[in-house]
């Protein structure tokens, strides 16, 4: 798709920097994940068990289900951290140790691992913050994008 003729540009990542010494600091790139593919790929939404009402001769999905809901919440953490690593994915020199991003079963320990790496909690919610911001419209964003328009609108008046 184009928008005046130009290719549409997916958003723009956000740099989190993470100050470390004087004169040293720790970069990491978030990115917006625009697609959840390989995460559907890598793991199946849960299905919910069937209830049968012999009376009634008829079959309803059970969403109350301990063990489906158990299943369920996994499942959507494993969304969340898969969605955090796969943001980072572009940060130069980024190597994980525990974390594999094939490896469901590994996700989880998304905030062990920088943890364990020598990050702060204060230090971690940055740089979920800043995958949240790359991966999310926030007022700034919305502001930004109004006040380019408008300048372009100006812009074209005064030509």
């Amino acid at each position: 798709m184009k928008f005046f003729g130009k290719t549409i540009e997916g958003p723009r990542p956000q740099t989190i920097v993470i100050p470390r010494g004087e004169d040293s600091a720790i970069v990491f790139t978030a990115k917006a994940v625009l697609n959840y593919d390989r995460f559907d790929e890598l793991c199946k939404e849960p299905d919910p068990p069937f209830v049968v009402n012999r009376r009634e001769g008829t079959s309803t999905k059970d969403l109350t289900d301990v063990k489906y809901r158990d299943k369920l919440e996994t499942y959507q953490k494993r969304r969340m951290n898969w969605m955090l690593i796969t943001a980072l994915e572009d940060t130069e020199g980024l190597e994980w140790d525990i974390v594999d991003p094939n490896n469901p079963e590994t996700w989880d320990s998304f905030n062990k691992e920088l943890r364990t790496s020598g990050f702060t909690q204060s230090e971690i919610n940055m740089i979920i913050e800043g995958i949240m911001i790359a991966n999310s419209m926030d007022e700034e964003k919305m502001k930004e994008a109004r006040n380019r328009f408008f300048l372009s609108q100006q812009q074209k008046v005064e030509s």
